[in-house]
């Protein structure tokens, strides 16, 4: 049944990569914790716990199976699902997924360690996101010669004729690197030993709440460009998406206009709702910033709105070339399905358990990339 799903997407990919020299390239974030790590591990089963919920199963992970009407199993730490997943990805039209790793926690990483196990794992290329904090320069520099053996896998998702994309999320890291002179060398020692391997030198993008803090963060680290997890969030309970859209359009804008002319790449938004987390929060969510504490979310697009969107994150890359020469475009994100609600990758349906629900895949695929 896989390898039919594959020739057809295979066959549409073919089709639809057929596009002019404009064409953008959509990344999505992938976030592998919470239904990617295990049946045995505590953050799938938390997760797995709080969408069992009859009223957020329409949320789950389009691989969960129901064993009563309270309890349904996410785990998609399988090579079936992996195999899935691409197709879906390309059907989508993505150009990548961006991994963010997780350290030396080999439960966390699990989905990247199947997809790099798949035998169509080139179909889909990747790109690391790296948290900074979870290093010192020590482990920072243990795991150089793992990340640029990574970087030089045919696999491995590069822009601007082979420039390795390497994503940092956002932070103050020169804490952890005794200040910004250590941190910015740490983040120089990456690009030398990319460039000691044969590869061209890493395009590093820094991710960051707002303009203001994404440009800080980009000049401490020497990072190529900016760009957001998340981008804003209108305030509101159950604010509309149209209206969280408009907000995100005017986002883009305003990161291009960054303080210090640092290219920018626009994140697209497929949803915000963290209320599935605020009853039974699972502890990596219990944090002051995160979605279960915070009271605000959005409304899910529908199928067109969410073509719309995207297509207008397409359509504002190919327009500002000179800010993203690239023609990246990140989406936040294909399998948030606990923070966001409303993801990429297909959704478990409770009135048809054995059919996903992709309509966000077909929202996507109808985007001129």
């Amino acid at each position: 049944m896989i390898s039919r799903l594959l020739l057809a997407l295979a066959l549409f990919w073919g089709f639809s990569a057929c596009h002019a020299d404009g064409r953008t390239l959509p990344c999505a974030y992938r976030f592998d914790a919470t239904a990617y790590t295990g049946e045995g591990s505590k953050t799938t089963q938390d997760t797995q716990r709080v969408l069992s919920q009859p009223q957020w199963q329409y949320r789950a992970p389009w691989f969960a199976r129901r064993m009563d009407a309270d309890h349904l199993v996410t785990n998609g730490a399988t090579a079936e699902v992996t195999e899935h997943e691409i197709a879906y990805a390309r059907q989508a039209g993505l150009a990548c997924w961006v991994f963010f790793l997780a350290g030396d926690n080999s439960m966390l990483n699990t989905a990247l360690e199947l997809y790099q196990q798949s035998p169509h794992k080139e179909d889909m290329p990747w790109a690391m996101g790296l948290q900074p904090t979870n290093y010192s320069p020590q482990t920072w520099d243990a795991h150089l010669a793992q990340w640029v053996g990574q970087m030089q896998q045919a696999n491995y998702f590069k822009v601007l004729d082979g420039r390795p994309l390497v994503v940092f999320l956002g932070g103050h890291y020169e804490r952890n690197y005794g200040g910004q002179p250590g941190w910015a060398a740490a983040v120089q020692r990456l690009r030398e030993a990319a460039k000691a391997a044969g590869l061209k030198n890493p395009y590093v993008v820094a991710l960051g709440g707002s303009a203001r803090n994404a440009d800080d963060y980009a000049r401490a680290a020497g990072a190529d460009a900016i760009s957001s997890y998340n981008p804003i969030i209108v305030p509101g309970v159950g604010a509309a998406y149209e209206t969280e859209d408009k907000a995100v359009r005017q986002f883009w804008q305003s990161m291009s206009d960054n303080p210090s002319h640092l290219q920018a790449i626009p994140t697209a938004l497929t949803g915000w709702d963290g209320r599935a987390l605020k009853h039974d929060t699972p502890d990596f969510y219990k944090s002051a910033n995160s979605a279960a504490a915070r009271p605000d979310y959005i409304t899910s697009p529908t199928p067109a709105q969410l073509t719309a969107h995207l297509q207008a994150a397409a359509d504002y890359a190919r327009a500002h070339r000179d800010s993203d020469p690239a023609g990246l475009v990140f989406i936040y994100a294909w399998n948030e399905y606990a923070e966001a609600g409303s993801v990429l990758s297909p959704s478990y349906d409770p009135a048809a358990p054995s059919k996903p629900d992709a309509r966000y895949i077909g929202a996507a695929a109808q985007v001129r990339w």
